[in-house]
């Protein structure tokens, strides 16, 4: 099931409000043993953080799983967190 989501948010809407809302559109069996794939301008624009804390509440839905179009911003925590985890294996 894709989530479009093509507008621009107020600076007070989190990627929480969205998940939520959608959630109470779709109802907690909504999206029963789909993937909800997400996309769109607003998605784009978000953080890492926030597209994960909409991958993690997916669930609610009844959502087998969350999906993101990997872009630059998903490349660049990858490689943050890819370092840090190396150097932790180095101290």
């Amino acid at each position: 099931m894709t989530v479009l989501c093509p507008v621009s948010l107020p600076a007070n809407v989190t990627s929480k409000d969205i998940i939520l809302r959608l959630i109470g559109d779709l109802r907690a069996d909504g999206a029963t043993y789909q993937a909800l794939e997400f996309t769109g301008d607003t998605i784009e624009n978000m953080t890492v953080a926030s597209r994960m804390t909409m991958a993690n509440m997916a669930i609610e839905a009844g959502a087998k799983c969350a999906l993101f179009t990997p872009d630059e911003k998903t490349a660049e925590y990858c490689e943050i967190e890819l370092n840090d985890f190396q150097k932790s294996l180095h101290q």
